[in-house]
């Protein structure tokens, strides 16, 4: 995934922009009323402001400064993981398919998480299968609710 961010320092009001290649992108979903959806689409055009401590470096004139980074645009890759941790299963409502940009997405893996447990759903030729210790059950459609992992694949029409 990659990030193309503007920042711009506040002091003397010079832009830089930044592309940040991630083959991992660490991106936490917040615990709120915010649907999984409603994150995705804040992605772009987030606006986060670094001040006092927290201020920023000007390569431009040198001086650090209060800074606000927007990203402007998401370059995506072939395959989407969202991962959310064992802890939480803070992903609800997770959708078939989702945008981000131009690009479409739809759901091909899950993983469930569930006392010490996991239990993995694929999707193949648009057949679910469940993964549960030793058994392999065709066609146990999940129910993404609760999962704590997703996989998205880039689809194209």
């Amino acid at each position: 995934m990659f990030l193309i961010n503007k920042n711009q320092a506040i002091i003397c009001e010079n832009n830089h922009r930044s592309e940040l290649p991630e083959h991992q992108l660490f991106l936490t979903i917040p615990d709120n009323e915010l649907s999984f959806v409603e994150w995705l689409n804040q992605l772009e055009n987030e606006k986060k402001l670094f001040s006092g401590d927290n201020n920023l470096f000007c390569e431009t004139c040198g001086q650090r400064s209060d800074s606000e980074i927007v990203t402007e645009r998401i370059e995506t890759h072939e395959i989407l993981a969202f991962y959310n941790g064992k802890s939480k299963n803070l992903i609800e409502n997770a959708p078939n398919s989702v945008s981000l940009g131009e690009n479409q997405y739809e759901i091909f893996g899950i993983i469930v998480y569930s006392g010490r447990h996991y239990i993995a759903y694929t999707k193949e030729e648009g057949i679910w299968n469940e993964y549960n210790d030793n058994e392999v059950t065709a066609n146990k459609h999940p129910n993404p609710n609760n999962s704590y992992m997703l996989f998205y694949k880039k689809t194209y029409n």
